[in-house]
């Protein structure tokens, strides 16, 4: 990777630092949420929820459609999910933690 690849890599991976934007986007790799639901399932407030998915829409992670006055959600980039993957594996594997 080039110093800038590196660096915009820093900010994604930066981005995925939260148990809330981790939860989002393991809720997300099951298909398109609302906002509704992912707050629900998260167990935290529409505002928290609006401001973590506001991280992952501005590294590329998460897409936003308006449908009335419902948001709904989804991953930009399935292919994310192989890093994503990779972590829950290591978390299991290395670290040991169930």
């Amino acid at each position: 990777m080039t110093p800038k690849e590196r660096d915009a890599a820093a900010l994604v991976l930066k981005a995925m630092a939260h148990p809330v934007r981790l939860g989002a986007i393991e809720l997300l790799a099951e298909g398109e949420k609302t906002v509704t639901e992912l707050y629900t399932a998260l167990a935290c407030s529409q505002s928290v929820m609006s401001a973590q998915l506001s991280i992952l829409r501005n590294q590329g992670l998460v897409t936003m459609r308006r449908e009335g006055n419902v948001k709904h959600c989804s991953l930009r980039n399935r292919d994310f999910l192989r890093l994503f993957n990779c972590l829950e594996s290591h978390i299991h594997d290395v670290l040991k933690i169930d």
